[in-house]
């Protein structure tokens, strides 16, 4: 069953990380779950969001993995790489897609019915550096 209090933020490079927070003061959910292929990044961005809480709502800030999202509401993809220096943008795209079919799968396997929101950031210079699915 679907807790229709809990988002799942999938990737925590600069638009992931911005993005929990701005949910997190949205006040919408009492439960957020970030994912990252680097655990150490999201456990630092669980705690880095949720020393703003005393400005929100009470909310469950975690980092976790896939089988964390089978009963989020929404699932929030941003995931992807930053183009790097005399990296083409074509180059760059395939980077990124690799990255979303690694990660569709994932969410696929746990038969999720909630909704899914893909989001990204000027994947040119100084685009995302969420690393979920590299």
């Amino acid at each position: 069953m679907l807790n229709l209090r809990k988002v799942a933020v999938i990737g925590c490079g600069f638009v992931g990380s911005s993005s929990a927070f701005a949910l997190m003061m949205s006040g919408l959910f009492s439960e957020m779950v970030l994912i990252d292929s680097d655990r150490e990044r999201a456990e630092g961005e669980a705690l880095d969001i949720s020393h703003g809480m005393p400005l929100a709502r009470p909310m469950k800030i975690y980092a976790g993995g896939y089988d964390d999202v089978t009963d989020a509401a929404i699932i929030v993809v941003t995931a992807g790489a930053n183009q790097k220096p005399g990296e083409t943008r074509l180059d760059l795209v395939k980077k990124n897609v690799a990255i979303f079919k690694s990660i569709m799968p994932e969410i696929s396997k746990r038969k999720y019915k909630g909704r899914q929101v893909e989001a990204g950031g000027n994947q040119g210079k100084g685009g995302d550096q969420g690393t979920a699915g590299v």
